[in-house]
C-alpha cells in the first residue's frame, strides 16, 4: 500500500478499499462456523462499530470502510450501487467481516512482536513525494490539509492507518521469511507453468464405436478395485427428512378475485406509494474536511457548470464528461426515481423543492457539490388494485403456502416425536399419513457438501454432525421449504463400497472401455498415414489447441494427462497417439513447443521463489484467520451500522 501512496497521493483514497478488496479475496467471511461472534446494542457497544477481544473498531472507521468499498463496487460495476445489489453482494457484512479479520491479524502481530513503530511510521510518512517535494517536508499545516482532505478526522487517524499497513506488511514479511521452498520444487512448478506445444489434433469419439461399449459385473468390480481411490470420501452422513415442499403447495392455493380484493383492503398500506421524483445530477467530490482552497475550488467548477446549463447547455453531456458519480454519470446522470428518505439531506430537500426542468444552485453534502434537475414528479398516493395485482397474487399465494408448510411439518413432527419411528418404513408411513408431507433420502454427504435434493443446507448438516442415529431435527427452513431430519446413519472417511457407488463405478468402466475400443478403432483405422489424411478420413477438420500442465484444453473436458504427457515429451513434428481420452481416442501432431530453457531459469528463478513463497503466505495467513476467529470474542453492534448504510447519490 505504501508502494502506491509513494507513486501518488492521490491514491491515498483508496487506502481502505484496497485493505478490503485483500481481505475479501484471502478470507471467508462466513463466521457461522467459528468463534464467538455476536451482536450488540448500543448500551452495550456505545458509538462503536465492534469490538473484537476487547479492540475497539470505531464506527467512523467502519463508515470510510464502507464508503470506499461502495465507490469501489460501483466503479467496478459501471451503474449507481442499489438496494438489492447492497442486499445481494452483503456489502455491510463483508465490510465489517473484513475490519474485524484485519484486527484479529493485527493483534496477533503485536503478540508476536511485529508492531511497526513510530520511527518506521515517520520514515514511512517522509518517502510519500507530495508531502516531501525536493526532499523537504511540507510541515505540519500543508500535512495536516492533505490529511484531512482526504477524509481523514486526526491526522492521528491517518498516521494509526500507516502504523497499522506497516504492522500488516511486517507480519506477511514474517510469514514469507519462514517459508522454505527448495529449489528442485521451484523449478519443477516453473517447468508445468511454462512449458507448452501447439498441436493439431484428430478425435475418435466413442459415438463412432461399431459396436457400444457394455460392461460386465465382473468388468466393474475390476475396475472399481484398480481405482478405489477415486471412490474415497470423508466423514458422512444419511438423512432422511420430511419436507413440505413450498411449490407444489403454491400450486394448490386456489386464489379469487375476491380473496385477492380483501388481502389488497388488509395489506392497502404496502401498497402506498409517497411522493417521488426523478432527477439528474453532477457529483464535484470535496470531503466534508477538505481545507478552504479545495472546497472552493470544487465550488467554483460548479457554479460554472450551472451557468453552462442555464444557458441551454446538454445535462446529461456535461454529466458524462464532468460527474464523479460513476453509478450515474453514464446515464446522463439520472440517478431514477425516490421517495423521501432515501438520499441525504441536502440532495433530498433540493430535489423536492425543484420545479420539472429546474437547474438547482449548487448543493453540498458530505460528498461534495450536486447540480439537480428534475425530470419527473410522482404525487402520493395508492397503488391501484388492478396495478398491484400480480405482485398480490404472488403474495398471497406464497403467504398462505408457507402458512400450510409451517401447520404440515408441525404436525409430522409431532408424529414422528410420539411414534419414533426405529426404521426408514416407520417413517415413510408417518410421511403418508401427514397431508402434504413428502419423505426424502439425502443419499450420503459431507460436512460442507451438497445435500441431494436440497444444495447446501448448513444448519441441517451441522444438526446431523452433531446427532446420532434416529435423533430428529429441529423444523429447519429450506429454500424447497420446511424439513425434519432424521438420522440414518454415519460412517468415518473412507473408501465407499461398491454398492454404493456402483451405478458411478459402472459408467466410470463403461466410459473406459468404450476409450480403449476408441483406441483400438483409430489405430486400425490410421495406420501409418499423417494426420490430415486421417482427419479426411474420418469427414472431420483437423482441430488445433495449446497443451500446458496447468490448463485444461478446451475442446477435450476431462482427464487429459496422459496426452499431455506425451505431446511435452515429444519433438515438433512428431505425432503420438491414439492416447484414449474420455471422449475416445486421439491423434495428436506436435507443431509447435516451447521447451524448458536453463537460462531463462536461471534468470527468472529468485522472483519465481518469491512469488511461491507468497502465495503460501496468504494460504498461512487464511490458516492463522480460521485459527484466530474460532477462539475470538466479537460483538458487532448492527443496530448502528444500519444507519451507515443509508442510501446516497
Amino acid at each position: 500500500m505504501l508502494k502506491v501512496m509513494r507513486e501518488s497521493f492521490q491514491h491515498l483514497k483508496w487506502i481502505l478499499v484496497f485493505i478490503v478488496v485483500l481481505f475479501v479475496l484471502l478470507v471467508f467471511a462466513d463466521w457461522g462456523g467459528g468463534g464467538q461472534m455476536g451482536t450488540g446494542g448500543s448500551s452495550e457497544l456505545g458509538s462503536a462499530a465492534a469490538r473484537v477481544n476487547g479492540d475497539t473498531i470505531s464506527f467512523d472507521e467502519y463508515r470510510r470502510a464502507l464508503f470506499y468499498a461502495e465507490q469501489r463496487v460501483e466503479q467496478m460495476y459501471g451503474q449507481k450501487l442499489t438496494p438489492q445489489m447492497r442486499e445481494a453482494l452483503g456489502l455491510e457484512q463483508q465490510v465489517i467481516s473484513d475490519l474485524v479479520s484485519q484486527t484479529l491479524l493485527l493483534q496477533e502481530a503485536e503478540r508476536l512482536n511485529l508492531k511497526a513503530t513510530q520511527d518506521e511510521v515517520r520514515k514511512a510518512i517522509l518517502e510519500i513525494p507530495v508531502l516531501n517535494p525536493e526532499g523537504k517536508f511540507v510541515g505540519p499545516e500543508l500535512y495536516k490539509n492533505y490529511i484531512l482532505g482526504l477524509g481523514y478526522g486526526t491526522v492521528a487517524d491517518f498516521e494509526r492507518e500507516i502504523e497499522r499497513d506497516l504492522t500488516l506488511q511486517k507480519m506477511q514479511s514474517a510469514m514469507i521469511s519462514s517459508i522454505a521452498i527448495s529449489p528442485k520444487a521451484a523449478e519443477a512448478l516453473y517447468r508445468q507453468r511454462n512449458e507448452n506445444a501447439k498441436i493439431q489434433f484428430v478425435l475418435f469419439g466413442v459415438d463412432r464405436l461399431s459396436t457400444p461399449a457394455t460392461v460386465t459385473p465382473a468388468e466393474v468390480e475390476a475396475h472399481y478395485k484398480a481405482n478405489a481411490n477415486r471412490y474415497a470420501h470423508g466423514e458422512q452422513r444419511r438423512v432422511r427428512y420430511l419436507i413440505a415442499d413450498l411449490a407444489q403447495l403454491r400450486a394448490k392455493v386456489a386464489l379469487g378475485d375476491a380473496d385477492l380484493k380483501s388481502y389488497y383492503d388488509l395489506n392497502r398500506e404496502s401498497f402506498k406509494s409517497r411522493e417521488s421524483v426523478r432527477a439528474q445530477h453532477i457529483l464535484i467530490p470535496v470531503s466534508p474536511t477538505a481545507g478552504e482552497p479545495l472546497t472552493a475550488a470544487a465550488k467554483a467548477k460548479a457554479d460554472a457548470l450551472v451557468a453552462q446549463l442555464r444557458g441551454g447547455a446538454d445535462f446529461a453531456k456535461l454529466a458524462l464528461e464532468h460527474s464523479e458519480d460513476p453509478g450515474s454519470r453514464n446515464n446522463g446522470g439520472d440517478v431514477g426515481w425516490f421517495e423521501r428518505g432515501r438520499m441525504v439531506p441536502e440532495f433530498e430537500n433540493a430535489a423536492f423543492s425543484l420545479a420539472i426542468g429546474e437547474i438547482s444552485e449548487p448543493v453540498k453534502t458530505q460528498f461534495g457539490f450536486h447540480i439537480l434537475r428534475v425530470t419527473e414528479k410522482r404525487p402520493e398516493g395508492y397503488k391501484s388494485f388492478e396495478e398491484v395485482r400480480a405482485e398480490l397474487t404472488e403474495r398471497f399465494a406464497d403467504e398462505r403456502a408457507r402458512t400450510m408448510a409451517r401447520d404440515a411439518i408441525a404436525l409430522a413432527r409431532t408424529k414422528v416425536e410420539k411414534e419414533k419411528p426405529k426404521d426408514e418404513a416407520a417413517l415413510r408411513a408417518i410421511a403418508e399419513s401427514s397431508p402434504n408431507v413428502a419423505l426424502n433420502d439425502t443419499q450420503w454427504f459431507e460436512k460442507n457438501g451438497s445435500i441431494f435434493g436440497i444444495g447446501r443446507l448448513p444448519a441441517l448438516s451441522d444438526w446431523a454432525f452433531g446427532a446420532n442415529p434416529q435423533d430428529v431435527s429441529d423444523i429447519i427452513d429450506s429454500d424447497r421449504g420446511p424439513v425434519v431430519g432424521w438420522l440414518e446413519a454415519k460412517r468415518d472417511a473412507g473408501i465407499a463400497d461398491l454398492a454404493d457407488v456402483k451405478d458411478r463405478v459402472e459408467a466410470d468402466a463403461r466410459r473406459a472401455k468404450a476409450s480403449s475400443s476408441a483406441a483400438a478403432e483409430l489405430k486400425a483405422l490410421a495406420g501409418n498415414q499423417p494426420i490430415d489424411a486421417v482427419a479426411k478420413k474420418l469427414g472431420v477438420n483437423l482441430e488445433e489447441s495449446t497443451v500446458t500442465r496447468t490448463a485444461p484444453i478446451q475442446q477435450l473436458p476431462g482427464d487429459v494427462s496422459p496426452l499431455v504427457d506425451a505431446v511435452l515429451a515429444s519433438a515438433v513434428g512428431q505425432t503420438v497417439g491414439p492416447i484414449a481420452v474420455e471422449q475416445g481416442a486421439v491423434i495428436a501432431k506436435v507443431i509447435e513447443k516451447k521447451e524448458f530453457d536453463p537460462a531463462t531459469w536461471a534468470t527468472d528463478q529468485v522472483q519465481f521463489t518469491e512469488s511461491l513463497r507468497a502465495t503460501e503466505a496468504r494460504r498461512m495467513q487464511m490458516s492463522l484467520l480460521e485459527k484466530l476467529r474460532a477462539s475470538a470474542k466479537v460483538t458487532t453492534n448492527d443496530q448502528l451500522l444500519g444507519k451507515a448504510a443509508q442510501p446516497r447519490v
